[in-house]
């Protein structure tokens, strides 16, 4: 079986056995649709369907239901469907991939060779691996497929948010597209904050305070660039929504959907975006149907339902996930993070305060 990109947007496979004359194929798939353990050639030999390749074909067409006649000249399928087959070109006797389709693997799995611009105003302030998580942010929108950027805490996945946001700004102006940033209410200041702090141009505007005041905020948000939310309002507010069509979608702290069947995983779902990136420093903390929870929500079509994938090793999900979750570990850029800085200041208790700590410390001494 071959794969090759013909579009930019479309994968093509074709179907081609070793020593079996085209016009044979067409039998032997539909021998594998019966789930017949032996075809006959038209030599008279028989052939074993029940070896290794057979078996993977006949899982591709299972997951891609259609006419044989479709299978047999050739079936092409939209990237973000078909990205799922080549996840483990390198892997695979099975599946030949041809040059066009490698080349474009290569760019997702190693977009620090790709040549995005980092915007002039953050070119200085970013580490050298947040431009390649930048890099990695640009290429997975370009092919129109979603992301995990998955860094440990601290490495600055709000940064290269806000890097991809400002290298898009023109395009969300000329669109009228906008961005949405989901997260915890804890932090949904602190993202308007960090807007204004490294892209004072960027419009933003935090769409929160009671039911009266939300309305008026989302009625008067049409020409901001970036709208914030926390994930217990998106969920009250999803009728509002789910009626926009954004540019980008951010969810922040996207363990917060770890539980598909949540009504916070159900009201992201509703959303509609033409790029969407959970961040995450945890993608996986009790079980591995967790992943497929946050995939589910930013790029659906990677996986199948949550059955068929429990039914796939781990290391296959490895494989799938590979180009589409990007994690680094503190350990990995210990040297391009700043020198850890200690302080130790002293203040003066008052006089309420001494007593207070004289009388703690006395009632431990009767303890002991």
């Amino acid at each position: 079986m071959k794969a090759f990109e013909e579009k930019t947007n479309w994968l093509e496979f074709k179907f081609s056995m070793d020593g079996i004359p085209d016009k044979q194929i067409r039998g032997i798939l539909e021998a594998l649709e019966e789930k017949r353990k032996y075809y006959r050639l038209r030599s008279g030999a028989l052939l074993s369907l029940e070896t290794r390749e057979f078996e993977e074909i006949r899982r591709f067409m299972n997951e891609v239901p259609g006419e044989l006649d479709e299978l047999e000249k050739g079936l092409n399928m939209p990237i973000t469907r078909g990205l799922r087959f080549l996840d483990s070109v390198g892997n695979n006797e099975i599946l030949a991939v041809e040059e066009s389709a490698r080349q474009f693997l290569g760019q997702l799995l190693h977009p620090e060779n790709s040549a995005w611009d980092i915007p002039s105003s953050l070119e200085t302030i970013l580490r050298d691996y947040q431009k390649n998580g930048f890099k990695w942010m640009k290429t997975v929108a370009e092919f129109g497929v979603g992301g995990v950027l998955a860094d440990d805490m601290g490495l600055g996945k709000t940064l290269q948010s806000i890097a991809f946001i400002e290298s898009e700004l023109p395009k969300i102006r000329d669109e009228k597209r906008q961005v949405l940033i989901i997260c915890p209410s804890s932090l949904v200041y602190n993202w308007l904050s960090e807007l204004k702090k490294f892209a004072p141009e960027i419009d933003a505007i935090v769409l929160d305070g009671n039911k009266k005041e939300r309305a008026e905020r989302q009625a008067n948000a049409h020409d901001k660039d970036v709208l914030i939310t926390s994930y217990p309002l998106i969920r009250r507010d999803i009728v509002w929504y789910e009626k926009q069509k954004f540019h980008t979608v951010f969810f922040d702290e996207a363990q917060a959907f770890k539980n598909p069947f949540t009504q916070t995983a159900r009201a992201v779902k509703k959303l509609q975006a033409t790029h969407r990136f959970a961040l995450t420093g945890t993608p996986i903390e009790n079980s591995l149907e967790e992943l497929w929870s946050i995939f589910h929500v930013v790029f659906p079509e990677l996986f199948m339902g949550l059955r068929e994938f429990s039914e796939l090793s781990r290391k296959t999900v490895a494989r799938r996930i590979r180009p589409f979750l990007l994690r680094r570990m503190k350990e990995d850029v210990l040297e391009e993070l700043p020198d850890k800085v200690e302080s130790i200041e002293s203040s003066e208790l008052l006089p309420e305060q001494r007593s207070s700590t004289l009388l703690i410390w006395q009632s431990c001494d009767m303890i002991h």
